[in-house]
Order: structure tokens, then C-alpha cells, then sequence
């Protein structure tokens, strides 16, 4: 039996060489099926740059979200925070968000959520237009981020998501006024965000409004780009 299955893969790799004008090329020697063999056509290979280094599991100190990689990434994708609050997921402590809050940060909370609940909505109306498929993109990438951040902050208040989260509002209806009020509002949030972690009790809430205060910092230079593709 292992003959003949030896017998079929040569015959299916010899026509695969054919269709890929390879036939004649020697690929390399067939698995025996056993264990320690060749690995079998077709089998995953590393790539270059990552050869040798195994895939890991991390997780964002910041969304909680999980990356699988062979590295820390630059930054979270999913919230954007910085790669110094990327862990491996075994030292990610599940009762991070386990805080108890004042009236002050639970205030602070909740305005942090209709913040990022009302610049989620305005970017998923700019990520709606049809008129520039390269700043719609960009722009859609905003919106996930920012609905990040507002499950972030819900989280921490222990409140539900704004039902309204991922509704489209109204854009202004030029792209140049558009990314002029995404400057606002975002030098607004960077602002408010390091007010927050500077008052805040819990060193919990300051890790946190101290790192997305930082992430629109890095969304004010997106609309700094965006500006040369209208």
C-alpha cells in the first residue's frame, strides 16, 4: 500500500510540475510517511525573516486583544497603544480591569466613552464617502480603533457599549472639512485623556489614559498625511 501511494503523489507531483512548467526540476525528495520524513508538496515552510522563531501568543495590556506573531509588533492592532504594553499571554493578569473607582474617574469614564463614541461614528461617516477610496480606508482604520478604545473605557466602568456605537453619523462633506474637524477632535481626546491619567487614583486608569492619550497623538499626525491625498 505505501508503495502505491508513493506511486500516485509522484505521478500527482510530476503533473503539477507540467501545469507549473517546472517538469524536470528536481523539488526535493517526498515524505515516507513516517516520522522524521521529508515534508510533504505543498507542506508550510517559514519565511525568510522568521525562520527560527517560534509563533507566540501576546496580549495588549491596554484592549486585552490577542496577537499572534513571532515578535511584539510595532504597536497594538487593535487599539494602537505603543508595543511596551504588548505582553506574552501568560503575563497578562486577567483581573487587570478590576478597579474600584471614584466618582471622579467614573465621570471621567463616561465621558471618555461619548467621546470615543461620537469620533467612532463621525470617522465610520468619512469611511462611508465613495469619492476617495484611500482616505475612506484610512479613515475606517480610525473607526476600529476608536470603537476599541470605547470598549476599553466600558469595560473599566462596567457598562455596556453605546448601542449606537458603529452607526455612522454625519460627515461635513468635503474631505478638507472633514479632516479638519478629525483634528479637533482628536487634539480635543489626547488632551482630556492626559488631564484624566494626571488626576486619576488608580494606577490602572492612568496606565490607561496615559497610553490612548498617546495613540491620538499618533492619529493628529494621520490627518497630517491625509491632507496630501485630497
Amino acid at each position: 500500500m505505501l508503495g502505491a501511494s508513493r506511486t500516485s503523489l509522484a505521478q500527482a507531483r510530476e503533473r503539477g510540475r507540467e501545469l507549473a512548467g517546472t517538469s524536470g526540476v528536481d523539488l526535493g525528495p517526498l515524505s515516507s510517511g513516517r516520522p522524521g520524513g521529508a515534508p510533504l508538496l505543498g507542506a508550510a515552510r517559514p519565511l525568510p525573516h522568521t525562520k527560527g522563531r517560534a509563533m507566540k501568543l501576546y496580549r495588549c495590556r491596554i484592549c486585552g486583544e490577542t496577537y499572534l506573531g513571532h515578535g511584539v509588533p510595532t504597536e497594538c492592532p487593535f487599539c494602537g497603544a505603543d508595543a511596551e504594553y504588548i505582553v506574552l499571554t501568560e503575563d497578562y493578569p486577567e483581573d487587570v480591569n478590576d478597579v474600584q473607582l471614584t466618582e471622579v474617574e467614573r465621570a471621567d469614564l463616561e465621558t471618555s466613552i461619548e467621546l470615543e463614541t461620537s469620533n467612532t461614528r463621525f470617522y465610520l461617516a468619512m469611511a462611508a464617502r465613495k469619492d476617495n477610496p484611500k482616505l475612506s480606508s484610512a479613515y475606517k482604520r480610525l473607526a476600529r480603533v476608536e470603537a476599541e478604545h470605547c470598549s476599553v473605557f466600558s469595560k473599566l466602568a462596567k457598562m455596556p457599549k453605546p448601542a449606537d456605537l458603529l452607526e455612522p453619523g454625519e460627515e461635513l462633506g468635503t474631505w478638507e472639512a472633514d479632516i479638519d474637524e478629525s483634528l479637533r477632535r482628536e487634539n480635543l481626546a489626547s488632551a482630556l485623556y492626559a488631564e484624566f491619567a494626571g488626576r486619576a487614583t488608580s494606577p490602572r486608569l492612568r496606565e490607561i489614559w496615559s497610553a490612548v492619550s498617546r495613540v491620538e497623538e499618533t492619529h493628529i499626525e494621520l490627518d497630517g498625511v491625509a491632507k496630501g491625498y485630497i
